[in-house]
């Protein structure tokens, strides 16, 4: 199994904020990113989309408007986004203070991505994840050729809105843990709505370790921080998040 890295405090399942603090700061900002850390996140979850003139920035949609993240260069975006925060400078803020999963929205910029980890981070104070397998067995093929041995961990995400999901999403589905394999990725991300206990208990026969996404309801967190098949919750509610962490460790 891969070896992700110990939460804060003796944490055993880590404390993932969802695109940071971005309830109180502006979203894909440098602000948002600190806010979590300073809030006692074990790590942060960022998306990452690359300009028509090849930066990498910090932006969960793929549109502003009605345009294209693709389609504009930086200081197009930065006009309608000031606060928009690049790879370079988010990697910056956290530095070695916190982990983090860097998610990528598109493919294309694989090799940019992980050089920049590589250089910014701790070898074990980050991971890549994405919906796109291919970009994970990139990811894994670039770090080999580079001479990274091993490689970050790479996460495949699986999950979404119900209401969206056709014949493919379904089955893709219920075949994570085998695409985990397929695609060489490390870890599986699945969403709140897949994480019975029949995947849980089939991931750890797999020596696959799950972060379950995205957890807000009290109930929910109590059940899978207290769930030791799960390695990690990822969470807009980092405040509330912490509290039921902190109890169930005075609990044990």
């Amino acid at each position: 199994m891969i070896a992700l890295p110990a939460g804060r405090n003796g944490r055993r399942c880590l404390l993932i904020s969802h695109r940071g603090v971005h309830d109180r700061f502006p979203e894909n900002s440098v602000a948002a990113i600190q806010a979590a850390i300073e809030l006692g996140a074990d790590g942060v979850e960022i998306d990452l989309r690359r300009t028509r003139d090849g930066v990498i920035v910090v932006m969960h949609d793929d549109r502003v408007g009605t345009t294209r993240v693709a389609d504009c260069s930086y200081s197009e975006l930065l006009q309608s986004v000031p606060s928009l925060a690049t790879l370079e400078e988010a990697l910056a803020a956290v530095g070695h203070r916190s982990f983090v999963d860097l998610e990528l929205k598109e493919a294309g910029f694989e090799a940019e991505a992980l050089e920049a980890a590589s250089a910014g981070l701790r070898p074990d104070g980050f991971m890549i994840s994405s919906f796109l397998g291919r970009s994970l067995r990139n990811v894994a093929r670039i770090a080999l050729q580079s001479g990274r041995r091993p490689g970050p961990p790479t996460g495949l995400l699986v999950g979404g809105s119900a209401s969206s999901r056709g014949l493919a999403a379904r089955l893709g589905e219920r075949l994570a843990l085998e695409r985990v394999r397929w695609f060489g990725a490390n870890v599986l991300l699945v969403h709140q709505r897949l994480a019975n206990r029949s995947l849980l208990r089939r991931a750890v026969q797999r020596s696959v370790p799950v972060m379950v996404w995205t957890v807000n309801e009290e109930a929910l967190l109590r059940r899978f921080l207290s769930e030791p098949a799960v390695a990690g919750v990822i969470t807009d509610r980092l405040e509330l998040a912490s509290q039921i962490s902190d109890s169930l460790a005075r609990r044990s």
